[in-house]
């Protein structure tokens, strides 16, 4: 079983055992990594931005500071390449955070290197969303898999706090602990340790409702879709929108390995939908390539919907939707914690477009 996070007591004593002051992020140019690395300042007195070349690095560091508004992000943050600063950069940290793309061979590649360079008492995380904790460690020395554990938290760090903690066979339960004390105490997280299944626990659920919303945009279109499940539901970003954040490669990533990996009574809802396979080797990526399910025109104050069918875009004003307006009520209920209400308006609703009544 996964366990239980330590008392406050125990907290203590794990977080006066060992230092942890300086913090090395791979692949911090990345959404993930620099929001993890800005979180990571609020905690730490050296944070090291790491990414394949040092202007990408101090891209990602100008991405955190603009994301979290904060002049510790910059006083305490170094940048680096992997080339000229990695070996360095690990060798004296206390933490190497992983947060490469989603790419079993892509990790496996760097972990080389962070095994060459750490030292024995060096934590490495992986901020993977899914893959093996068990597959990625496999074959390294003791010292690397009694200190590695998946460290998974959800996009954009700094307002989600949900984090899972995911332990390999061999990680030592002392480390899981200590990770587990730092990141409620200092880091402000609320842990759930899960185990090391696809996907873990959030993203099992989490991007089956995506990946079914993507599905459900090639029959309906990506703005009712949009407005149906919108932030009313109690989502801070809708489904297409949160993916196009996380990249379509990630979200591929991520359903594909669910899917292949899985066989249960969801197995279809994470068939990724062969439109976005066939958008992105066009280049389709989401918000990292300005293009996903919506794009902004510069200059232009609405979005840009994608049509699942023929890859076009349309101005969103000019996409015609079934009157909705009950959703505002709903919202309204919402808002005022009359949840029964709002939900019993929500199941009751019937939608009409063009005068036919429309579930």
């Amino acid at each position: 079983m996964p366990g239980s996070s330590p008392s406050a007591a125990d907290a203590r004593r794990l977080l006066a055992s060992r230092k942890l002051e300086r913090v090395v992020v791979l692949g911090a140019n990345g959404t993930m990594g620099y929001g993890s690395a800005a979180l990571f300042t609020q905690a730490v007195p050296e944070v090291t931005f790491l990414a394949r070349t040092r202007a990408k690095a101090e891209e990602g560091l100008g991405d955190a500071i603009r994301q979290v508004r904060s002049p510790t992000v910059a006083s305490r943050s170094k940048v680096g390449d992997y080339e000229n600063d990695l070996a360095a950069a690990v060798a004296g940290a206390d933490l190497i955070f992983e947060a490469l793309t989603e790419d079993f061979g892509v990790k496996k590649e760097m972990f080389d290197r962070v095994e060459e360079a750490r030292r024995d008492d060096s934590i490495v995380a992986t901020v993977t969303s899914g893959l093996s904790i068990n597959a990625l460690c496999e074959g390294r020395g003791d010292s690397f898999r009694r200190n590695f554990l998946g460290l998974h938290f959800f996009n954009p760090p700094n307002v989600i706090t949900g984090t899972e903690l995911i332990a390999g066979d061999d990680t030592d339960p002392e480390v899981v602990d200590f990770i587990d004390a730092f990141s409620r105490v200092r880091l402000g997280r609320e842990m759930v340790r899960t185990h090391d299944t696809p996907a873990f626990a959030g993203n099992r659920v989490g991007f089956k409702v995506l990946n079914e919303a993507a599905q459900l945009a090639e029959r309906i279109g990506p703005a009712l879709v949009d407005r149906i499940v919108g932030p009313y539901t109690g989502r801070a970003m809708t489904p297409l929108a949160t993916i196009d954040l996380v990249g379509w490669d990630i979200h591929a990533a991520i359903v594909d390995n669910v899917y292949a990996n899985t066989n249960d009574e969801a197995h279809e809802t994470n068939e990724l939908p062969a439109y976005m396979n066939a958008l992105m080797e066009k280049g389709v990526m989401g918000n990292k390539t300005g293009r996903g399910f919506f794009r902004k025109e510069k200059g232009e104050k609405f979005r840009h919907v994608l049509d699942p069918v023929s890859g076009n875009y349309r101005p969103e004003p000019e996409i015609a939707l079934p009157d909705l307006s009950y959703i505002d009520t709903v919202a309204h209920l919402y808002a005022q914690g009359r949840y029964t209400e709002g939900i019993q308006l929500f199941c009751e609703a019937r939608a009409t477009r063009r005068g036919s009544p429309a579930r």
